[in-house]
C-alpha cells in the first residue's frame, strides 16, 4: 500500500468513525464497513489506530469493530460528534495546517477537458463515475467534508455513490444540482443547465428556490437561475455515450450545437428562421454525412461546404 493509499485508509477510518457514532447509524452502514475492514488490512489497521486515539484519551469506551451494531447509543449530540471527527483527524492524520489541510478538507481541484470526439470516464475515490462529454469541461474535488464538480461546458454523466454526510454538488451557471442518490446527466447550455434523472433523485436549486426531480423527470434552469418546465426523459437522454444523438422536437440551433462536440466541423444558419426549426431522430455522432442527407431529406434545409470545417445550411426553396 503506498503512502497514499494509507493516508486514504486514515482518512476514511477517521470518516467511518465519526458516522459510527452520529446517532445515523444503519445496519447497512455496519455491514459497508465490515466489508471495507476485511478488503485490507491496512483499513483495519487505521480503523484501530482512530478507536485506540481515543481511548486513550479515557473518555470513551469503544465498541469492538466485528460486532454488528445496527444503531450504537449516541454518546454526544451531532453537533460533538462532528467536532471529534475533526479532532481525530489532525490527531491521526497529522495533518499540517494551511493549504494542505483546506485540500483535506474540501479535496483537491482537479480540471479534467476533452477534445472534439473525446470521451473521458473517471472514477473517483469515493467510488463514483462521471463520464465526461466530448468538447467539454469540468472541475471536480473530492474531500474529508465535501463533493463538489463544477461543468464549465459540454455534458456529463454522474453515477454518485451516496453519502448523506457528504452530498454530491454539481455547479451549473447560476444554480446547482445536488445528489440524494443517483444517476444523472447535466448539460451546460449557454450559462443554463439541463438535467435528466435516470435513477434515484436530485435537487436543483438557484436563487428562485429549491426543486426536486425524480428518475424519469428532466428540467434545470435558465441563465438567470429561473427553473425550466419539468419533462419526463428517458435513458436514450445518454446514448451519446455509445455515439449516437436522439433529439425530440428539438431547435436545429441546438441539435447543431450538440453535434459540434464531436466533428470537426463548424455549422452556419444563413437564415435566422431555420434556429427554432424543430427537428426529431437519432444521429450518429462520427458520421457527418448522413446527419446531412437526413436534414435535407426530411427538413426545408440545404446544406453547402463553405471551406473543410464549415458548412452553412440555408432555407430549400
Amino acid at each position: 500500500m503506498t503512502e497514499n493509499d494509507q493516508y486514504s485508509a486514515k482518512a476514511r477510518a477517521v470518516r467511518e468513525w465519526t458516522a459510527r457514532h452520529s446517532g445515523n447509524w444503519t445496519t447497512y452502514d455496519e455491514q459497508r464497513l465490515m466489508e471495507w475492514l476485511a478488503e485490507d488490512p491496512e483499513h483495519r489497521r487505521a480503523f484501530e489506530s482512530v478507536m485506540k486515539l481515543w481511548e486513550a484519551a479515557g473518555d470513551l469506551s469503544m465498541p469492538a469493530i466485528t460486532r454488528i451494531t445496527p444503531q450504537p447509543r449516541r454518546f454526544f449530540s451531532r453537533r460533538s460528534v462532528h467536532l471529534i471527527g475533526v479532532t481525530l483527524a489532525a490527531a491521526v492524520l497529522l495533518i499540517p495546517v494551511g493549504s494542505q489541510l483546506k485540500q483535506w478538507w474540501s479535496g483537491t481541484p482537479q480540471h479534467i477537458t476533452t477534445r472534439i470526439g473525446e470521451l473521458k470516464t473517471l472514477r473517483l475515490s469515493d467510488n463514483s463515475t462521471i463520464t465526461l462529454d466530448a468538447d467539454s469541461d469540468l472541475i471536480y474535488q473530492v474531500g474529508y467534508a465535501a463533493r463538489r464538480a463544477t461543468l464549465t461546458r459540454g455534458e456529463a454523466f454522474f453515477s454518485v455513490t451516496h453519502d448523506v454526510r457528504r452530498p454530491f454538488i454539481v455547479t451549473v451557471g447560476p444554480g446547482q444540482i445536488i445528489d440524494l442518490g443517483t444517476v444523472f446527466d447535466v448539460e451546460s447550455r449557454r450559462g443554463a443547465a439541463r438535467v435528466s434523472v435516470l435513477e434515484g433523485r436530485v435537487a436543483l436549486t438557484s436563487r428562485t428556490g429549491r426543486t426536486e426531480l425524480a428518475a424519469g423527470q428532466g428540467a434545470g434552469f435558465d441563465r438567470e437561475g429561473m427553473f425550466l418546465p419539468v419533462s419526463t426523459v428517458d435513458r436514450s437522454v445518454v446514448d451519446w455515450r455509445e455515439g449516437r444523438r436522439s433529439f425530440r422536437d428539438t431547435p436545429l440551433s441546438l441539435v447543431l450545437e450538440s453535434l459540434e462536440r464531436y466533428l470537426p466541423v463548424r455549422f452556419a444558419l444563413t437564415d435566422p428562421s431555420l434556429e427554432n426549426l424543430r427537428v426529431s431522430g437519432v444521429f450518429n455522432t462520427t458520421d457527418l454525412h448522413a446527419f446531412l442527407a437526413m436534414l435535407e431529406q426530411g427538413f426545408p434545409v440545404r446544406a453547402r461546404w463553405m471551406g473543410s470545417d464549415r458548412i452553412e445550411l440555408f432555407p430549400a426553396s
